[in-house]
């Protein structure tokens, strides 16, 4: 892979593995790939089962109730994948799955809740109209479970609901001092309910209000359709965002310690919110326990810079950027994301392996994108990058030669689109899986550099783009084949995608880094080894 004049690298993320998606035909032992599928499948809610020991699995659920589990295996000393269908208990036949979440607690043994919403028709008699019941059923798997073969033996309880629900997610609450996972379930009752564990021994849940833990949800007057948590300060604040069926977006700062609202944001849209996200654009990693931690006492604790990207079903993406200091004032438009119909999903991962991360757009267009952030702050004249890059808190500078050329100045503005003119037609005979694409053309190679450099201000970019043959509905980040690398997990309509970037372009990365340390161990040895000559020969003068 050739490098660019300013030292990036395309990295270009292919397709490791693909698992169709059973719903009436069955899985049979042995088989892990390529089964056969009806067309009926509609995928609606997928999790990832994080495992302490490394064996992840990501599991999907399609509309009429069919579970699969995920995972890779070491089969003749071959790693493997394997899909597995999961009889999920007390779902009856004809009902429709709504949501998925899984809570995964490992503090002081290995159990995981997962937790499924969907509504479940029925007739009284020919002549009266069907009606429908909705419910929340959670199951909790104790210690030493071994994937999901003996879920029948491990069903907690069933929660009947009185409105339709919408996003199910967890997230942590403080109880007498110690941290709480809990379920948050999104309900078309204008309200965000909570679900507590009240007894572990029994494995019981209830609902509690909101009121006391998240005072961000008082007094909500319109449907929400997806929220996003995120903790900080060593759990001591809170920023929550929401994202409402008319197009309105909340970003709410919380001080958890006293519970309550140190300041909101509001804003709205012309559209639906399907997706809202907060993330930063530094691309960390906990570092492990072994390792000691020193700080200096002088270095006082910042708050990290978040940002709020919000995707709307008629209206380009958009990226509010320091909302704790600026609000929502400062949005970015992401160029191109509503050219493929509508936008679904988002995951956050540095793809390119250069510490800031990237956004990864899935549509129902059937295509993922990539956008990287290009700071104008630390990019010459000339369009070279200074070596600041990290300096700046939005990342370093690509090559704009290699990138996708952005969109004019009137799609950077937040107004309504006709969609109609955006949507690309694309034949749905063959719902198979088609290898991706990258879809940059030759004109877009030529553009220019002056063209990027003109508009003199900090912007968001198209790195690449990959083609499916179904619409994407769902995009994460996972270990899952266990070798300490994470994947990116695309599912669409038909199928589950394991996307990973080129092994040996990572293996060339990790020796030069690898090198870059030992190279720094050995001069500090050799400094300190000089400067202990030089304070001998001192001594002896």
């Amino acid at each position: 892979m050739e490098e660019s004049k300013i030292g990036y690298k395309s990295w270009k993320w292919t397709d490791a593995h693909f698992c169709n998606l059973p719903t009436h035909t069955l899985l049979y032992p042995g088989m892990s790939c390529g089964i056969s599928t009806t067309p009926q499948t509609n995928v609606y809610g997928h999790a990832k089962v994080i495992d302490p020991d490394g064996s992840n699995k990501f599991l999907v659920a399609s509309r009429v109730g069919k579970f699969i589990s995920l995972e890779y295996q070491i089969t003749m000393d071959k790693l493997a994948p394997s899909a597995k269908i999961i009889p999920f208990s007390y779902i009856p036949a004809g009902a429709e799955l709504v949501s998925l979440d899984v809570i995964c607690k490992s503090v002081h043994h290995k159990r995981i809740v997962v937790g499924v919403t969907f509504i479940k028709f029925e007739e009284e008699s020919e002549d009266a109209e069907s009606t429908c019941k909705q419910y929340l059923n959670l199951y909790s798997l104790q210690e030493e479970y071994s994937g999901f073969d003996n879920i029948d033996d491990c069903f907690s309880q069933s929660i009947d609901l009185d409105f339709t629900p919408y996003q199910l997610t967890h997230t942590s609450i403080f109880v007498a001092g110690k941290l709480e996972s809990v379920f948050l379930l999104i309900g078309s009752d204008c309200k965000i309910h909570m679900y507590r564990e009240v007894s572990a021994m029994q494995q019981t849940f209830r609902e509690f209000p909101t009121d006391e833990c998240f005072p961000e949800f008082k007094d909500i007057s319109t449907c929400v359709h997806w929220i996003d948590i995120v903790y900080f300060n060593q759990y001591s604040r809170r920023l929550t965002a929401r994202g409402h069926r008319d197009g309105g977006i909340t970003v709410s700062h919380v001080n958890v310690d006293s519970n309550e609202m140190l300041s909101s944001w509001s804003l709205q849209h012309d559209s639906p919110i399907t997706c809202i996200k907060i993330f930063t654009l530094e691309y960390s990693v906990s570092q492990p326990g072994f390792i000691s931690q020193r700080k200096d006492k002088s270095e006082q604790e910042v708050d990290p810079v978040f940002h709020v990207l919000a995707l709307s079903a008629l209206e380009p993406a958009a990226v509010y950027r320091n909302v704790l200091s600026n609000g929502l004032k400062e949005p970015l438009v992401l160029p191109q994301s509503n050219k493929f119909d509508v936008p679904l999903c988002v995951c956050i991962v540095d793809i390119d392996f250069d510490g800031c991360n990237e956004i990864m757009i899935g549509t129902y267009g059937q295509e993922l994108l990539a956008y990287k952030f290009i700071s104008q702050k630390h990019t010459t004249k000339s369009g070279k990058s200074t070596g600041n890059e990290k300096l700046d808190e939005f990342g370093d500078i690509n090559d704009p030669n290699r990138n996708r050329h952005l969109s004019d100045e009137k799609e950077q503005r937040l107004t309504p689109v006709d969609i109609q003119d955006s949507l690309r037609s694309k034949s749905h005979e063959n719902l198979n899986f088609k290898h991706s694409t990258e879809n940059i053309t030759q004109s877009n190679k030529q553009h220019k550099q002056e063209d990027y450099m003109g508009k003199k201000c900090d912007h968001f970019q198209l790195l690449w783009q990959k083609s499916f043959a179904c619409p994407v509905m769902g995009i994460d980040r996972l270990d899952i084949m266990g070798d300490g690398m994470e994947d990116l997990v695309v599912v669409t309509l038909k199928g589950v995608h394991i996307i990973q970037p080129d092994l040996q372009e990572i293996a060339k990365v990790c020796l030069e880094r690898m090198n870059n340390i030992t190279q720094k161990k050995h001069k500090i040895k050799s400094d300190k080894h000089l400067s202990n000559v030089k304070s001998v020969q001192n001594k002896e003068k």
